[in-house]
């Protein structure tokens, strides 16, 4: 990637900042989805599901 942005070429430039959002935009999708497993897996575990569903209205 360094080398690329080396060379000074707008496209190929363009083309890193556009991949760098979307592996952000993945990273962040990814982080939230472990989130919700581990929610899900908590509440599951405590029996903590009319609290969290009241809450959020999830169907759980």
């Amino acid at each position: 990637m360094i080398t690329l942005l080396k060379e000074g070429l707008c496209d190929e430039v363009l083309g890193l900042y556009i991949w760098s959002y979307t592996e952000m935009i993945f990273q962040v999708v990814f982080i939230a989805l472990l989130v919700l497993l581990f929610v899900t897996t908590f509440q599951w575990l405590y029996g903590w599901f009319p609290i969290i569903g009241g809450t959020w209205g999830l169907p759980f």
